[in-house]
């Protein structure tokens, strides 16, 4: 846990909580600090915060850092959760992973894209290469 539950509160009373906290979330995962990215999912989880847009790129990248069955549990949480999962979402999840220089990660993903039957965008294309 990076905060106690009085530091979190402080740091992000007033402010949207889902949205700062999933600002964090991708910043440190395009730094490709994702001890960091863990530790405050964990604390997000912790204090009950939803995940914001950014804050599911970053779950999906740490996911995808510890390989495919983690990516891919990661995706039916997701959908359980009822976010849809698909090829766009993918796409920003492997350009998060090429920003932080994680290219095992980016292939497990561009698989992933490819598993499902989808054409990979361009970018995605370049991403992973």
């Amino acid at each position: 846990n990076l905060f106690t539950d009085e530091e979190a509160q402080n740091l992000f009373k007033g402010l949207g909580y889902s949205a700062v906290l999933g600002s964090m979330l991708n910043a440190y995962a395009k730094l490709g600090k994702f001890n960091e990215v863990e530790a405050l999912e964990v604390d997000r989880e912790r204090l009950g915060i939803p995940r914001s847009a950014e804050g599911i790129l970053a779950f999906l990248s740490l996911q995808a850092m510890n390989g495919e069955s983690s990516l891919r549990s990661g995706i039916t949480e997701l959908q359980y959760q009822g976010v849809l999962v698909e090829r766009n979402l993918l796409s920003s999840v492997l350009q998060v992973l090429s920003e932080a220089g994680c290219g095992p990660a980016a292939l497990v993903v561009f698989e992933e894209i490819s598993r499902r039957g989808w054409i990979p965008t361009l970018t995605c294309y370049n991403s992973a290469m």
